[in-house]
């Protein structure tokens, strides 16, 4: 029998409960396959309850819900045969302390803080847990991965910890607040005389009600997150919901209009078609009428070609005198050749129509589309994304001048750069940003000008610098706000040229959704926000800031701010 139980004991380190590190008492299994004290896993769940999340204090894994542990009844009867054989448990490192040990114990041993009744000597203390343990109360930290990490010394130098280093053998049982730390009575009495004193339970007593006061907060901040995600699980359906509705009656107007343009594009085909018939029926009757007029004119000049050809002169007066009155030719009946005129009215329609629709898609789809994304409505919303922008003085033209740390921009008269960098531009007064941007941006452009206006624009980086078409908004890499005060505003695209209502104000607020897509522009004033004109562009590469200054003008660009 004790040869059996010495087999277990060798076998089983499995034996041992990995939450209490005692024998398994009621030994259950998860269903991943390993065993605890029923009363250890219960203990261990109802804690997890509180977060509805249920694991496996072993290997960590996760259950969907509260498993139901299952009795392991062949390992319960191995673990009652081990506690009934009385194997030895007291070799070499699991020799016992204090009186009555089995193997005599060295002078200075720690005993282990888990063993209950006689104490083993602790092989080895782990500095995470605060806590000494015996060979058999050990394995969990050589097993469980979390264990794995915790940091193990010789029982000795924790032992070590707990006593005076300048008084050996007395223990640290008070605290010096003056010096934060913790020392004996001796220290009390000679090097932290008149310092403010405690004992280490009142200072324990004191950090555990600043522990409980934390511990409030984060129970009260679990609380509120645990209200909050219940609110989104329906919040989520609800839009999942709302989202399904809308691309279902999106699908039905699409298909209402895709219907609509099938039966307007039937009409007009039918009435094109009809219009044809009409018209070609009418020409035919022409040709018939004419081509009638043609033999009847031909005969009669057959007749006179004979009359004429006629030698007597008695017969010819005798058939002339016959002849119904000559006269002239009558006239041709009036045709309309108008072949291309036929339909261009209709065309001019057609054209009308397509600018429409192309509208109601173009500028009216991007107001839709802002409907459906989150944008930002008031100056507050927009300064959430405010961005620090900085001029690149190595993209500036020649005459342009980079001061307040790349954060104005002024056109002087003088050379302020030499020629031949590459970035530089040539041709052209402008400078770009030396950020690059995506995402939600927005940043204010504050400008002065005498003569001439600014533009005020995005561009690709790689934009040509080198040519007279670098201009922004004289190319399809660049997108320009032109404002010249008092005057007029335009955007500007491609040598496209949009005029715009209104004049600009002297800050101008520039907001782009890299992502959506979205360029704005506002005339900011006295806090609020007029837009100027918004343009809805599917960018491929990341943007810059960039100004055109002409002379005598200023560009300063500030963080915007409430």
């Amino acid at each position: 029998m004790a040869q059996r139980g010495a087999e277990l004991e060798s076998e089983g380190e499995t034996f041992f409960c990995p939450l209490c590190l005692n024998l398994l008492e009621e030994p259950v299994a998860t269903p991943c396959g390993h065993n605890y004290c029923r009363k250890c896993l219960k203990v261990f769940w109802d804690e997890e309850q509180e977060y509805r999340i249920y694991s496996c204090p072993w290997c960590m894994k996760t259950f969907a819900s509260r498993p139901l542990p299952t009795a392991n009844t062949e390992l319960a009867a191995a673990v009652e045969q081990l506690k009934n054989t009385g194997a030895p448990a007291d070799k070499a490192d699991h020799s016992y302390t204090g009186p009555g040990d089995v193997t005599e114990a060295a002078p200075g041993d720690v005993a282990c803080d888990v063993c209950t009744g006689r104490k083993r000597k602790a092989l080895q203390s782990c500095m995470d847990c605060l806590s000494s343990y015996c060979r058999l109360h050990l394995q969990p930290h050589q097993d469980i991965v979390l264990l794995k990490k915790h940091q193990l010394v010789d029982p000795s130098k924790r032992q070590r910890q707990k006593t005076c280093p300048r008084h050996e053998d007395e223990e640290l049982d008070m605290f010096c607040r003056t010096d934060q730390q913790s020392i004996c009575h001796l220290c009390s009495a000679d090097e932290h005389s008149g310092h403010n004193v405690v004992s280490a339970a009142e200072e324990r007593a004191e950090r555990q009600k600043e522990l409980e006061g934390s511990r409030e907060g984060i129970q009260k901040g679990v609380q509120e997150r645990e209200e909050l995600l219940e609110v989104l699980l329906p919040e989520m359906d609800a839009i999942r919901q709302s989202a399904d509705k809308v691309v279902q009656e999106g699908e039905e107007v699409f298909s209402q209009l895709i219907t609509l343009l099938e039966t307007r594009r039937e009409e007009l085909r039918r009435e094109v078609r009809l219009t044809q018939e009409e018209e070609v029926s009418r020409i035919k009757e022409l040709r018939e009428k004419l081509q009638q007029d043609v033999v009847e004119l031909k005969t009669r000049d057959a007749v006179l070609r004979w009359i004429s050809d006629t030698p007597d002169h008695k017969q010819f007066l005798d058939h002339f005198s016959s002849l119904p009155p000559l006269g002239k030719c009558a006239d041709s009946p009036g045709v309309r050749l108008r072949s291309e005129a036929h339909f261009s009215a209709m065309t001019e329609a057609l054209s009308a129509l397509q600018e429409k629709i192309q509208r109601a898609l173009g500028e009216e789809w991007t107001e839709l589309k802002c409907t459906m994304i989150a944008q930002p409505k008031t100056r507050d919303d927009f300064l959430k994304y405010s961005y620090k922008i900085t001029l690149d003085e190595d993209t500036s033209y020649r005459h342009l001048a980079i001061t307040d740390r790349g954060r104005k921009a002024e056109r002087i008269q003088r050379q302020h750069y030499r020629w031949g960098e590459e970035k530089r531009f040539r041709h052209c007064d402008q400078v770009l940003s030396e950020q690059a941007m995506t995402g939600r941006c927005y940043w204010e452009v504050h400008w002065e000008m005498k003569r001439y206006g600014i533009y005020i624009a995005v561009a690709y980086g790689d934009m040509k610098r080198d040519r007279f078409d670098s201009k922004f908004g004289s190319n399809d890499k660049s997108w320009a706000l032109y404002c010249c005060k008092g005057e007029k505003v335009e955007f500007h695209h491609n040598n496209t040229v949009t005029e715009l209502p209104g004049f600009p104000s002297s800050k101008i607020g520039v907001y782009l959704d890299h992502k959506v897509g979205l360029l704005s522009f506002y005339n900011v004033s006295n806090g609020s926000m007029t837009r100027l004109y918004r343009a809805q562009i599917t960018f491929t590469q990341q943007l810059h800031a960039g100004f055109n200054v002409g002379y005598e003008s200023i560009v300063v660009l500030k963080t915007p701010m409430k």
